[in-house]
């Protein structure tokens, strides 16, 4: 455009901003949006501050997106700071991430979305009495998390799905017996399910986010004694790394 003498206008700096984030071309970004106002006299508005966000926070900028973020000529909105948290979230920085939190509580407290995220960072650093906090906080407003835990398993092209403490499934009896008489066994073994990496107030919901496993685990088994063929197994977010569902699947086959 520049060769065609064809003046850029707002919009193409959103394209141009996007491209570099996409590319990872840190500087060519702060390049561009500084010449935005320097050489083309165009006003910097949410969308481009959004890209400059995303570029710093996905090179690990988290300083530079915080202090661009402070620098704005209008109020931040949700969407930026949820791309600030994201980032923290990506490249583990507690301390930013509390403040791009905070102003997210104010912006949109009924998110369980970034309720739920904080938790989980708070969590992996081990800082319980924030985890509990914000867990109170939620419960205190009636903030529920949209997507609750949940496990599904297909077999014979139908999809079965659990829930923790799930007694809707038609064959919940059986696998709440299965459940009983495999675990017992287990036990004999000295295999007894490892809670160690779940603690504080966090313990109490990952233990259920290990139970939507293990009633799938369940009804795999069932199907898998009656003969049927049971192709996938799938855990969702929560779920994930709870290795001890795997290895007991192992132990009943063997």
């Amino acid at each position: 455009m520049e060769l065609e003498k064809v003046k850029p206008n707002g919009i193409t700096f959103i394209s141009v901003l996007s491209a570099c984030t996409h590319a990872g071309l840190v500087e060519e970004g702060r390049r561009r949006f500084l010449n935005m106002t320097c050489r083309y006299s165009i006003a910097p508005e949410i969308e481009h501050y959004g890209c400059m966000v995303d570029l710093f926070c996905k090179a690990g900028l988290l300083e530079d997106a915080l202090e661009l973020i402070c620098s704005m000529t209008m109020e931040p909105n949700a969407v930026i700071w949820g791309a600030l948290l994201g980032g923290c979230k990506l490249h583990k920085n507690l301390d930013i991430a509390q403040v791009a939190g905070n102003n997210l509580m104010v912006l949109e407290p009924n998110n369980s979305g970034y309720h739920t995220l904080l938790v989980h960072m708070y969590a992996e650093g081990n800082r319980w009495n924030e985890v509990a906090k914000i867990r109170a906080k939620m419960k205190e407003c009636g903030v529920e998390k949209a997507c609750p835990g949940s496990s599904w398993i297909e077999m014979e092209r139908k999809i079965h799905q659990f829930a923790a403490s799930d007694k809707d499934h038609p064959a919940s009896d059986e696998i709440y017996s299965l459940l009983g008489v495999l675990d017992g066994q287990l036990k004999l073994f000295g295999n007894v399910m490892d809670h160690g990496f779940i603690s504080g107030e966090w313990n109490s919901r990952g233990k259920n986010a290990l139970e939507t496993g293990r009633l799938t685990r369940e009804k795999a088994l069932i199907e898998w004694y009656k003969g049927y063929h049971c192709t996938e197994v799938w855990l969702n977010r929560e779920e994930q790394g709870c290795g001890k569902i795997k290895h007991e699947i192992f132990m009943y086959e063997a």
